[in-house]
């Protein structure tokens, strides 16, 4: 199979969006890769990736990697607001 492009949006309407996307924001400013963009948008409390990669290797890490942060920093948000 011949893929030329691997392209994705995600919307997530999550708790904590506003720490999330302050977080993550600077990961989207700086390119690392040149096999793979993501872009991150924050509208109506919901939050929006855009990610577009030229193998779905690199595809699926980046969307691995993004979605995994946004768990880690939420899970932190959580642990501050129970106080524990």
């Amino acid at each position: 199979m011949n893929v030329k492009k691997v392209r994705a949006i995600v919307e997530l309407g999550i708790e904590h969006s506003e720490t999330i996307f302050r977080a993550i924001l600077p990961e989207t400013k700086e390119r690392t890769s040149e096999r793979y963009t993501g872009k991150l948008k924050k509208e109506n409390g919901k939050l929006t990736f855009e990610f577009e990669a030229n193998d779905i290797v690199a595809f699926r890490a980046a969307l691995n990697a993004y979605l995994r942060w946004v768990k880690t920093i939420y899970d932190i948000c959580e642990l501050v607001k129970g106080g524990t």
